[in-house]
């Protein structure tokens, strides 16, 4: 697949190198953005929990509705992506360089075996 992919970038000019950079953070940005709103619901539900001292699986899951339904009327639609910039831009630089490492590390186990 990346041989195929070589002469498309190297025509637009982006240099091979930073290809597996490059999908890295596309690749920990989308999943930040995506997995933002459940885990504004989560952290919220087991915030409500501990100030009760009723650390409980099942009341947290009991409590994920009533979570979702206060932020939704009190705070808006756009309260289940409070903390969404933050938490896209960590991924994907996270996501990227755990692709260049990985790539990195395939590379060298490659060479030597």
């Amino acid at each position: 697949f990346k041989e195929k992919l070589a002469v498309p970038y190297e025509a637009a000019g982006f240099p091979l190198q930073y290809e597996t950079l490059a999908w890295g953070a596309l690749a920990g940005a989308f999943t930040g953005y995506a997995t933002n709103p459940p885990d504004v619901i989560m952290t919220r539900t087991v915030s409500k929990q501990r100030a009760a001292n009723e650390l409980d699986f099942g009341l947290i899951l009991k409590g994920i509705a009533t979570t979702t339904t206060d932020i939704y009327e009190q705070e808006g639609l756009g309260a289940f992506n409070s903390g969404a910039l933050e938490r896209t831009l960590y991924l994907a630089l996270e996501a990227s360089l755990w692709f260049v490492s990985y790539e990195w590390l395939r590379e060298v186990i490659i060479s030597v075996s």
